[in-house]
C-alpha cells in the first residue's frame, strides 16, 4: 500500500508527497525488492526536483537492499542512467554504472543513455560509458532487442 501511494503521487508529478512514503516504505521494508524501489523513486524524484546531491545520493543506494536494479525503467521506459546522462550528471552516472547499471538499455525512443549526452558532457561519461557497455557484452554477450 505504501509503494502503490508514493508511485501514484511520483507518477502526479507531487514528489514532496511521496518522499514520507518511499522513506517509511525502506524502513518497514528493509532488505526487500521494494525498499530498493523506494530507493529509486525517492532518487528520481529528487532528480526531478532538481535536488542533484539527494538524487545521487538515494540513486547510489539502489540494489544495495536486495532486489530493485539500477536498470529500472520509469514510465517512459527510460533508466537512472538515461537521466543521468541526459542532464550531465556525470558523478551520478559513475554510480550508477559501478552498481551494474547496463548502458546498452535503449528507452521508448530507442536511445541509449550515451545518445542523450551533450557534447559538453560526452568526453568525461561517453568513455565510462562504453567501457561498460564492453564489459557487458564480454560478460553477458551482446544485447538483443531493446
Amino acid at each position: 500500500a505504501l509503494f502503490q501511494a508514493g508511485l501514484s503521487h511520483y507518477q502526479a508529478g507531487q514528489y514532496a508527497a511521496c518522499f514520507p512514503l518511499f522513506r517509511r516504505l525502506t524502513e518497514v521494508a528493509g532488505r526487500t525488492k521494494w525498499a530498493d524501489l523506494a530507493y529509486y523513486y525517492i532518487g528520481m524524484s529528487h532528480y526531478n526536483l532538481k535536488n542533484w546531491n539527494k538524487a545521487i545520493d538515494a540513486l547510489s543506494l539502489v540494489g544495495t537492499e536486495g532486489g530493485a536494479s539500477p536498470n529500472t525503467l520509469d514510465p517512459q521506459g527510460r533508466t537512472a542512467l538515461h537521466w543521468a546522462c541526459r542532464h550531465g550528471l556525470i558523478q551520478c552516472g559513475g554510480t550508477l554504472l559501478d552498481l551494474g547499471a547496463d548502458p546498452r538499455v535503449a528507452d521508448e525512443a530507442r536511445q541509449l543513455p550515451i545518445d542523450l549526452l551533450s557534447p559538453r558532457y560526452r568526453i568525461h561519461l561517453g568513455p565510462a560509458l562504453r567501457q561498460a557497455a564492453e564489459a557487458w557484452n564480454r560478460q553477458r554477450g551482446p544485447r538483443r532487442g531493446g
